[in-house]
């Protein structure tokens, strides 16, 4: 999302704190904590984040070892640790986990979180590929993490951005096809891609695009919806409603909501603002987020919502795009001043109870499309590529870029990353993948 007083990418969203990481072969139940310690840790040989203790000892709750603290799980049943113990937080194909994360916790990736039994240690891996868990070595006290994919019929469970739990389903990925062209894009302010690989994108007009699997050549549709006089920056897809939300800079501001199946549109919610809507995201509670730019606020708006709420206390001025990192938090691009800046929010029930500055983007220019990987690092398009490890380290990975970033499901690879680079979409492969969001999962 670029500014006239403009802006948009990622598509987003809420993610998951807490995410509970499972072995393939260990289920856990609900129960009281064991006391033995864990050594539950990163793996190197799994497809989709399993974890295995090294040295034995029970595992705690699951879910606190990603929150960073114990929530009240079992001990595990089974484990693969050296000296015969049971094995520390895992994720894997098939398994699933009863109890709840905390959702105050660090995220799989934040530092110091407490491990399976409540040591502290470093982040846990977290896999990307699909297919069955495989066992890799495990460093004592690690926090656990989870992967993209999953095997098949895995499920965790986690707290939602409303602070209730939610159960995380697997997002398909595919391989990119030959006949899939990012050239035939045009100009993308901001994307968004279906769990079954679908591509919606919107252009700053009037209308939004879409290309849908298989890609033949002269399928995409460029002005597959057009809302006359709209000016749409920011979308968002919410697929268990079947619904895409478009927010359009107007007189007064609307947030379209348009049915995928027939392309009319179902509701409109007029704002407070006027030309100044940018970024749109889905969080995991199913409400949209988007920033009102010139105002300096973030707003919130449920599926059956008249009127948007404002979430901030403290002013979000000249906020762009913006998209949930795993830790639960919401990240805001910041379009200007330059260098860009990234500020986050605390969401707590869909309010946010506190804000902070999280990065500069040091020698970038105007801040706009930001997007999560599985590791939880950050990509943002600020006058150029950046990305962001949760370390805070900074590195421009390509020279352009400047509105939309989103990541492929579905029929296209979880490693495909988009991103808006003046009048066109490039593509970069990265690893890991996408972070498990909302609108991946069928």
């Amino acid at each position: 999302m670029r500014s006239f007083l403009q802006s948009g990418v990622c598509s987003v969203r809420r993610n998951l704190s807490g995410i509970v990481a499972l072995s393939a072969a260990v289920v856990v139940a609900c129960g009281s904590n064991t006391s033995g310690p864990a050594s539950a840790g990163p793996t190197s040989g799994s497809t989709n984040g399993a974890m295995s203790g090294a040295s034995g000892g029970s595992a705690g709750s699951a879910a606190g070892a990603a929150a960073g603290e114990s929530t009240g799980g079992a001990s595990a049943t089974t484990g693969s640790g050296a000296s015969g113990g049971n094995s520390g937080a895992t994720s894997g194909s098939g398994a699933n986990t009863s109890s709840g994360a905390s959702a105050s916790g660090q995220s799989a990736t934040g530092a110091s979180g407490a491990s399976a039994s409540g040591a502290s240690g470093a982040p846990g891996s977290s896999g990307n590929g699909g297919g069955n868990a495989t066992t890799g070595s495990a460093a004592a006290g690690s926090d656990a993490s989870t992967g993209n994919e999953g095997g098949d019929d895995a499920s965790v469970t986690s707290d939602g951005s409303a602070g209730g739990e939610a159960s995380v389903e697997a997002v398909t990925c595919g391989t990119t096809p030959a006949a899939f062209d990012v050239t035939q894009f045009g100009k993308m302010e901001q994307m968004s891609v279906a769990p079954d690989g679908t591509v919606y994108w919107s252009n700053q007009g009037a209308s939004i695009g879409k290309y849908a699997p298989p890609y033949a050549n002269g399928t995409i549709e460029a002005t597959w919806k057009t809302i006359a006089g709209a000016g749409i920056l920011g979308i968002a897809l919410d697929p268990k409603r079947n619904v895409l939300y478009a927010g359009s800079r107007e007189t007064a501001d609307k947030l379209y909501t348009i049915d995928l199946a027939t392309g009319n549109v179902t509701n409109t919610v007029t704002l407070p603002s006027s030309h100044s809507i940018n970024g749109v995201t889905i969080g995991d509670d199913a409400n949209v987020y988007y920033t009102d730019q010139s105002g300096g606020n973030v707003y919130r708006v449920g599926p059956t919502d008249t009127a948007p709420t404002k979430i901030n206390t403290m002013s979000v001025a000249q906020g762009n795009d913006l998209a949930f990192g795993p830790d639960g938090w919401l990240y805001v691009n910041i379009w200007s001043p330059s260098p860009a800046t990234i500020v986050r929010l605390n969401i707590q029930n869909g309010v946010a109870v506190a804000q902070e500055l999280f990065v500069t983007l040091t020698g970038s220019g105007n801040g706009d499309g930001i997007a999560f990987d599985s590791a939880g690092n950050i990509y943002a398009n600020a006058g150029g590529l950046y990305k962001v490890t949760p370390a805070k380290e900074v590195t421009k990975v390509a020279a352009s870029g400047t509105a939309g970033i989103e990541l492929g499901c579905g029929a296209l690879s979880c490693n495909d990353l988009f991103y808006s680079t003046a009048s066109t979409v490039s593509l970069l492969t990265v690893t890991p993948g996408g972070l498990n969001v909302y609108w991946h999962r069928p």
